[in-house]
């Protein structure tokens, strides 16, 4: 990082706290240790909002809070937001509701509680998601609606999905794999950092005033929408980014660098006036 002259600043408490989940929270369900307590007990001190966002549209956002409760967050110590709650309130101008859904069936069964039509055999688009249960049926029918004249959008753009034993291929892989046989563009995503994500989360997590922060593993997403709604922007190393990641050294790079969310976390809310500060990468 040598680019950028790192120097140690002071922080003060956010109102909002926007963080990412895999990767940042958790690694293949298992959650970093002592990060939901802290997160717990943060929440109920200080009052401050917590808003899980994560691009993972593997399962509905119902069953995704359920998971997190599991990993030992408190119900009233958090909010969630996947891609599929800004589709759930997108118009018909943004999304066409006669679609060929590329995911899981509880997914799919989301879609349809929400006002989509996901058995048409003449689908107007076809929406690539995480799809954990994807199979090769799955894709040449995809393929075969996309050739006969169907859009193509994609709740997110993540290429790969981190885990405790590596990565496997995420939605943006799905969605370059169609784009590629079908020589078609993705019309739209929905999830970070695009603007459709960005002004859900303004609209429905964040007031005039309030000071907010996102903290995740990714630069083309977590920071990425960091820029996008003017906040500050955490990269944290305990998931996809590493030290010497070349974004590091862009004008995209994040306001702060740490190894992990927990460590962040202690730096902010550290009442004691000797805490250890975090140095800022956005400094030259």
């Amino acid at each position: 990082m040598s680019a950028s002259r790192g120097s140690d600043v002071r922080m003060p408490a956010y109102d909002v706290v926007f963080f990412d989940l895999d990767g940042t929270l958790h690694l293949s369900g298992e959650p970093f240790p002592c990060l939901p307590e802290f997160i717990n007990a943060t929440a109920e001190r200080y009052g401050t909002t917590f808003v899980a966002v994560t691009n993972n549209t593997s399962m509905p956002p119902d069953q995704y809070r359920q998971k997190l409760l599991k990993m030992g967050l408190r119900p009233e110590a958090f909010e969630l937001c996947s891609p599929l709650n800004v589709l759930a309130a997108a118009s018909a101008d943004d999304m066409p509701r006669n679609v060929f859904p590329l995911a899981t069936q509880d997914v799919a069964d989301f879609l349809v509680e929400h006002g989509y039509e996901t058995s048409s055999p003449y689908p107007a688009a076809v929406l690539a998601t995480f799809d954990v249960e994807v199979d090769y049926a799955k894709l040449s029918a995809a393929c075969q609606h996309l050739t006969n004249g169907a859009q193509l959008y994609s709740t997110h753009v993540d290429i790969r999905c981190p885990t405790a034993s590596g990565f496997i291929p995420d939605c943006g892989a799905l969605t370059h794999l169609l784009e590629s046989v079908t020589s078609t563009e993705t019309v739209r995503d929905f999830g970070k950092p695009s603007e459709q994500m960005a002004a859900y989360l303004r609209r429905k997590h964040l007031s005039a005033g309030e000071r907010a922060v996102i903290v995740g593993d990714r630069l083309y997403t977590d920071v990425a929408l960091g820029h996008a709604m003017k906040i500050d922007s955490v990269l944290v190393l305990s998931g996809e980014a590493r030290a010497d990641d070349p974004g590091l050294q862009s004008d995209s790079r994040p306001t702060f660098v740490h190894e992990s969310f927990l460590a962040f976390l202690q730096t902010v809310y550290t009442p004691d006036e000797g805490a250890p500060s975090v140095k800022s990468y956005a400094a030259v």
